[in-house]
């Protein structure tokens, strides 16, 4: 991982906080964005719990100069939570639904605009 961090290939450590992802990884590797699985998510507007973990995950991967992305955003109230929370990237339903390779050349056409007003409208909302 490190040989590929030189040549300049961005690294990113999946699914954190379930299966085998582990702190050691992080002091180990150089990861350039955590993404944070989608279980801490799902019930991140209710839960107390989850809202704690995801904020000492992104305060622990800002920390160490680590982006973050949260997985499985299928609500607005997720998505403004996390805004607020200072999460980098989003990802997830809420955004847009999985496209088949004949929409993906539709989609990098009209994408940035896209994503501007969803950042808007989630703002308006904050």
């Amino acid at each position: 991982l490190n040989t590929l961090n030189v040549l300049g290939i961005r690294i990113s450590l999946d699914d954190f906080g379930t299966y085998y992802s582990s702190l050691s990884y992080l002091k180990n590797f150089p990861f350039d964005t955590l993404k944070i699985d989608r279980y801490f998510i799902a019930d991140l507007e209710t839960d107390l719990k989850s809202q704690t973990i995801v904020r000492s995950i992104m305060t622990l991967a800002h920390g160490l100069g680590i982006n973050v992305t949260a997985e499985g955003v299928e609500t607005s109230a997720q998505a403004r939570w996390l805004i607020k929370e200072n999460c980098d990237c989003l990802q997830g339903n809420f955004l847009g639904k999985p496209l088949g390779a004949e929409a993906i050349s539709d989609f990098i056409r009209r994408s940035p605009l896209r994503v501007v007003r969803a950042m808007e409208e989630s703002n308006r909302a904050l």
